[in-house]
Formats: C-alpha cells, sequence, structure tokens
C-alpha cells in the first residue's frame, strides 16, 4: 500500500471525535466499560483512542 494512502486514512480516523456515551451505544459496550472508557479518556475522544482502549466482551460468552 502506498504509504501516503496509509498516511491520509490514519489520519481520517484520528480525527473523528466521539462522546463516550455515543460510541459505547454503537458498539455496545456495558455500563462498566463506559465508565472505564469515561476516566480513562473523559467525556469525548477521538475514534483511534476509543478503538484502542475499549474492551468488548464476546457476545457467545455469558
Amino acid at each position: 500500500m502506498d504509504n501516503t494512502k496509509l498516511e491520509k486514512v490514519e489520519s481520517d480516523v484520528e480525527q473523528r471525535v466521539w462522546s463516550i456515551d455515543a460510541f459505547a451505544k454503537r458498539h455496545r459496550l456495558d455500563d462498566e466499560e463506559k465508565l472505564r472508557l469515561t476516566c480513562l479518556l473523559g467525556v469525548v475522544a477521538t475514534e483511534s483512542e476509543l478503538l484502542r482502549n475499549a474492551r468488548r466482551n464476546p457476545r457467545w460468552r455469558h
């Protein structure tokens, strides 16, 4: 892959800002994980930060 394309893709993802609440709803995170992300990152964070730090239990494990 061309390095310039890779840099553009990474910069586009890093610039999207989400509220923790909206991200948690979209990615079906439980309240405990939502609280952990809020303590770690604050009320809002970039999409790349959230994707790197979010933990989601597999749906098939209860």
